[in-house]
């Protein structure tokens, strides 16, 4: 699977930043239960992505900005 140019830069700003989204939501008062649920999956999509490129060995990470803490999470739990 190799994914088009514009979809490799969106899951590589959108992935980092989704996992942002979600540890700010979990300490946010206004978040609830359901919110962050929705936000997991959203994260497991973008993470599904990371996985298929690995398989196919067309790998996404290299594209990643890893000074970036989202980045090293979707580095960390994609390469277990």
């Amino acid at each position: 699977m190799n994914f088009s140019k514009i979809v490799q830069q969106q899951l590589k700003h959108d992935t980092p930043y989704a996992w942002f989204l979600r540890d700010q939501a979990s300490v946010s008062p206004i978040f609830y239960r359901k919110y962050l649920k929705e936000l997991d999956e959203w994260i497991e999509a973008y993470l599904d992505c990371y996985l298929v490129s690995q398989r196919a060995g067309k790998s996404l990470l290299p594209t990643l900005e890893m000074s970036d803490w989202g980045s090293i999470f979707v580095t960390a739990i994609t390469t277990i």
